[in-house]
């Protein structure tokens, strides 16, 4: 899928809360992080001759998707409203982005919504808006939220994993499937990369103007369709060895920010937000053994939450789609309040530090 997904992270310190938007106990004393992933704006792909249509540059965002966004950074300052100032603050957040047009406009759209300025921050008062700072870099030099870095072992354990029985069955069973909608889209599905681009088009298509849609997608079986592109965006991670390389030094990252948090760290911000791609989405959700097969939608966002009380300290972890609630997740190993030092245990397989990673790399092999 082209679109990208935002992801935030911050701590909170308050010795007590009195009344709190996560429904905490007044008693619970908090050292709360959040990390967040959103899909946000999605960029245009496949099918030039209908995309020719629609006025945006490959990998922008449509209008739909930059108010969706801005929407979703209204949604976080509720939710926080009592942990993130209102006024920004460098000190309380940092945000980072893909090098992705469509993700550093989604980052900018949510922080939008965010950090609406208050008076003595206004600098245009026909502009209800201020800059936040976005870094980036790039994607040939992002192991950790990109990660496009190139890793030799990594690109060829996934073209392993392409071509196990797994797959092959996947192929043979739906070659039906396959052929029908190859003969109607005109495009062919040679694998399960193919169907998810596919689907992200279609998708894109429905949120755009319904009336792109071709008339076979009345008759298409939507929901084979999305189980399939759900399949394909599990590729990515499907085996230890897969998830270790993908998404490795991202844990490592994440678990040297929340340390940081409990040891109290000077200029360790409160709030972290990541703009990356529905893949890291996946990738994180299977890494954690918590994908459920469904792409993420438009706006998804995982939520960490890093709490403390009474000598304990453990974390939750939650998944908006669309929904106002966000539901709550469950890491493979671990209770829904996951103990912080378990999780670390849990994720350990999975979390490698940048310079063993390139070592298990092997590129100068």
């Amino acid at each position: 899928m082209s679109f990208c997904h935002f992801s935030e992270s911050a701590n909170l310190r308050y010795p007590t809360v009195a009344s709190d938007p996560l429904n905490r106990s007044s008693t619970i004393k908090i050292v709360d992080d959040y990390t967040h992933i959103y899909d946000g704006g999605r960029g245009l792909s496949l099918y030039t001759r209908v995309l020719l249509h629609i006025p945006y540059r490959y990998q922008n965002l449509f209008q739909k998707g930059k108010a969706r966004l801005y929407q979703l950074g209204k949604w976080l300052r509720n939710r926080y409203r009592n942990f993130l100032p209102q006024k920004y603050s460098p000190k309380d957040i940092y945000v980072r982005s893909t090098n992705a047009d469509r993700c550093l406009m989604s980052a900018a759209a949510a922080l939008a919504g965010l950090y609406r300025p208050e008076k003595s921050e206004v600098f245009d008062p026909e502009l209800p808006w201020q800059p936040i700072p976005v870094h980036t870099m790039p994607p040939e030099d992002d192991e950790v939220l990109s990660m496009l870095k190139d890793c030799r072992r990594y690109r060829l354990a996934l073209k392993k994993s392409m071509e196990t029985h797994y797959f092959k069955e996947l192929r043979v069973h739906y070659e039906a499937f396959l052929k029908y909608i190859s003969e109607r889209s005109g495009a062919k599905m040679a694998d399960m990369r193919d169907i998810a681009i596919l689907q992200a088009v279609l998708e894109m298509y429905s949120s755009y103007n319904a009336s792109f849609l071709p008339s076979w997608c009345e008759s298409l079986n939507n929901e084979t369709l999305l189980y399939l592109a759900g399949v394909s965006q599990e590729r990515f991670t499907l085996n230890l060895e897969l998830k270790r390389l993908r998404t490795g030094p991202f844990w490592a990252n994440f678990f040297a920010y929340f340390d940081n948090v409990i040891n109290g760290i000077d200029d360790t911000p409160k709030f972290v937000m990541l703009s990356a791609h529905d893949n890291t989405v996946v990738s994180l959700l299977n890494s954690m053994g918590a994908y459920d097969f469904v792409t993420p939608v438009f706006g998804a966002t995982l939520i960490w939450e890093l709490k403390q009380a009474d000598g304990k300290v453990w974390m939750e972890i939650f998944y908006k789609r669309n929904q106002a609630v966000p539901e709550k997740l469950r890491v493979r190993g671990c209770d829904v309040d996951c103990d912080y030092m378990l999780l670390k245990t849990v994720m350990a397989p999975v979390t490698v530090e940048t310079s063993l990673w390139k070592e298990e790399c092997g590129n100068d092999i």
